[in-house]
């Protein structure tokens, strides 16, 4: 069967939730990879609440656009109708900060809560 196309139009304002119902947070925009992969932009409603850690890059773009944001690929989303429900996120893999107990990603090579060198 084919996949549905989307327009941004049709994407931006929907409200992301995880698989567990907890919402994550409304599309602002589509990104596009060099690579050919696409992601939803999301502005995050409550930073503590959203499942995956933020990147030092995110964090950068964040403050740019005057607020907390993350990217989801596309392969995350399970269902896009008048919300959007990601599948559950089982494959993420994380690191610990020894200082602060912040999960970072497993390339990173600071802390993005408190700075720490890995």
């Amino acid at each position: 069967m084919e996949q549905p196309y989307y327009r941004l139009e049709e994407l931006v304002g929907k409200d992301v939730y995880d698989a567990k119902a907890r919402k994550v947070g409304t599309v602002t925009d589509v990104g596009y990879s060099k690579d050919g992969k696409n992601a939803l932009i999301i502005g995050i409603e409550r930073f503590e609440t959203t499942s995956n850690p933020i990147t030092d890059r995110e964090l950068v773009l964040s403050s740019l656009l005057k607020g907390r944001f993350e990217t989801i690929l596309f392969e995350r989303v399970s269902e896009i109708g008048d919300i959007i429900i990601l599948r559950p996120d089982t494959e993420t893999e994380t690191k610990a900060c020894p200082i602060c107990n912040r999960q970072n990603e497993k390339q990173a090579k600071f802390c993005v809560k408190c700075g720490h060198k890995f």
